[in-house]
């Protein structure tokens, strides 16, 4: 054979427990005559072909054909073949596939796969997934327990429906010979590995993910940081266009509280408050989401998908600069008429002091301006708005904003009946309008020379021009009018004198009543002179005189009390009596 002499004795013993067992040693050694000997001088080619004809075909497609021929693998067809022959015969050529199988984790369990388990034999193919699915679907019990944690499908039909089943095998992403334990580090499934994996399909998405907060924490060893699988699911992943898909939009919300909400090593690492985060969930958007509203703003809307960043980051969606863009998804006209307004022309000139849309707003529990608690709120648009800023020395000093106009609306008639509970008189918003805020000199203000009619007239039908002259934020300590300035040092005088003559008045009064007390009990001698001065009987008030006085009395302090109430209106006690 091939030049060398062989022995063709053949034990019949052994022969009796080959595959080829029930075969006659002419059905495969054509032409030869048992009789003649010595047989012919050249052996006659074996035509393995003839019993296995699908096999050989099979054969003559693969990789190995022209290579191998049956011999190759199946050395000696008399002998019965060893258990792992098949290994055996493979591993003398792929001894690198071989390398990297036993350094695998199908090489730690005791019913480990063969070569053939996942190669078809004589077409030298892979299977592809089914082939790890006949395993890891109908598992044996030590496999199965292992793998408990993950999301296997059910059978194997169940991976071919979903997305990745018709253009991915399992060894796409777990590699072919090597396949290795998730948490071990060199896996393409560690979750320090996996946004690479899936790099080689997805890399538009995973570049964006590689820049993201989520994938910095990854990065920093933040074990519970999310990957590709967490929002996607492992092998059962679906469009996210699916309801069953964990970041559709009828899930998302779910899915994301469930780490920055429920999750305590995330909320420790996050600067934000659980309160603050759940606060969606009470918000416009969280309770029209949770009424079954999926085209509200949820979570990705607003902080991107595979891209979110911190707020810091001038490429975060939530970046101040970058908010009113981000909103304006959703609020276009707004946005459009906000970007337009002094607010709007101060941000996109880089003034981080200026307010955007979740300055007034709020963040997470954005709330309609008709619910009492809301920011902008009647009631509270000037205090919690408006206020912070126009009311800042520090914004006053650096802009040259009037100083005084937060102060002089709160004392005013307008400013009074909001502190005292009215959501219906005049707030900043009512005059100086929402998002349209301009100055005063640009002729689209509502607060124009030429507008101011109708802005009042908003809340006083009839106004006119003659309604709208003179100032508005005008405060009692106004500089500029001296007679006014002498009419309030004069009250003022007026009341200290009066107030204070009263005081000493009365203290003279009740210390000379304690002191003939004291006499009447301590000293035993009394003079005559004194004694007769005691018995003299003053009337200081008549019956009219004393009811006159009762009704100025009561009627004073009740003045007092309803002038401080006026005055001081978000006062604790006047709170407490006005409720």
């Amino acid at each position: 054979k091939k030049g060398k002499e062989i022995s063709i004795n053949v034990n019949p013993k052994k022969f009796s427990m080959s595959a080829h067992a029930d075969l006659s040693c002419v059905e495969c050694h054509i032409g030869y005559d048992p009789d003649e000997e010595p047989h012919t001088e050249v052996a006659k080619p074996v035509d393995c072909a003839a019993c296995h004809d699908d096999n050989t075909k099979h054969m003559m497609r693969s990789a190995h054909a022209g290579e191998l021929n049956c011999f190759s693998c199946h050395s000696n067809v008399h002998l019965p073949e060893p258990k792992d022959f098949a290994k055996n015969n493979c591993v003398s050529c792929h001894k690198d596939e071989n390398k990297a199988l036993m350094g695998s984790v199908h090489a730690t369990i005791d019913e480990r796969p063969e070569c053939v388990t996942c190669h078809t034999p004589h077409t030298a193919s892979t299977l592809g997934s089914e082939a790890c699915l006949s395993c890891h679907t109908n598992a044996p019990e030590d496999i199965s327990g292992r793998m408990a944690e993950f999301s296997l499908p059910e059978t194997p039909g169940e991976f071919t429906n979903m997305i990745h089943g018709d253009d991915l095998e399992c060894s796409d992403c777990h590699g072919a010979h090597n396949v290795l334990k998730v948490d071990t580090l060199a896996s393409p499934v560690h979750p320090v590995n996996l946004a690479q994996t899936c790099n080689e399909c997805h890399d538009d998405v995973v570049e964006e993910f590689m820049k993201s907060e989520h994938s910095v924490a990854l990065e920093e060893g933040f074990e519970t940081a999310p990957t590709c699988i967490f929002c996607h699911n492992e092998h059962q992943a679906i469009t996210i266009t699916g309801n069953g898909s964990k970041m559709s939009r009828q899930l998302e919300v779910e899915t994301c509280l469930s780490c920055h909400l429920e999750s305590e090593g995330v909320s420790e690492r996050m600067t934000h408050t659980s309160s603050f985060i759940g606060g969606y969930k009470t918000s416009v958007h969280g309770r029209k989401f949770f009424e079954g509203d999926t085209t509200v703003a949820i979570c990705s809307d607003c902080h991107g998908a595979h891209g979110a960043l911190k707020a810091g980051d001038a490429l975060s969606k939530v970046n101040k600069f970058n908010i009113a863009k981000t909103c304006g998804e959703c609020h276009t006209e707004i946005a459009e008429v906000y970007n337009a307004s002094v607010h709007g022309d101060a941000l996109h000139e880089g003034l981080q002091d200026a307010p955007t849309c979740t300055d007034c707003h709020g963040e997470h529990n954005i709330l309609e301006h008709t619910v009492a608690n809301s920011p902008v709120a009647p009631g509270n648009v000037a205090v919690q708005v408006c206020g912070p800023c126009h009311n800042s020395v520090r914004l006053a000093s650096k802009f040259g904003l009037p100083e005084s106009n937060y102060s002089s609306y709160q004392d005013s008639y307008h400013g009074l009946a909001v502190r005292f509970g009215s959501t219906e008189v005049a707030n900043c918003a009512s005059c100086h309008g929402v998002h349209n805020i301009l100055p005063s000199t640009d002729s689209l203000s509502t607060i124009h020379v030429s507008n101011l009619a109708e802005t009042c007239g908003e809340c006083h039908p009839g106004a006119n021009a003659n309604f709208t002259v003179g100032k508005v934020h005008v405060s009692a300590t106004s500089g500029g009018d001296d007679i006014l300035n002498w009419i309030s040092s004069i009250y003022i005088l007026i009341i200290l004198i009066t107030i204070g003559g009263m005081v000493v008045h009365n203290s003279l009064d009740l210390a000379k009543k304690v002191k003939e007390h004291y006499h009447d009990q301590y000293e035993k001698e009394i003079t005559a002179h004194e004694l007769a001065k005691r018995k003299k009987h003053y009337i200081r008030m008549t019956g009219n005189e004393r009811i006159q006085h009762f009704i100025l009395f009561t009627t004073f302090f009740m003045l007092v009390i309803t002038g401080f109430m006026l005055k001081f209106p978000d006062a604790w006690w006047v709170v407490l009596l006005r409720q």
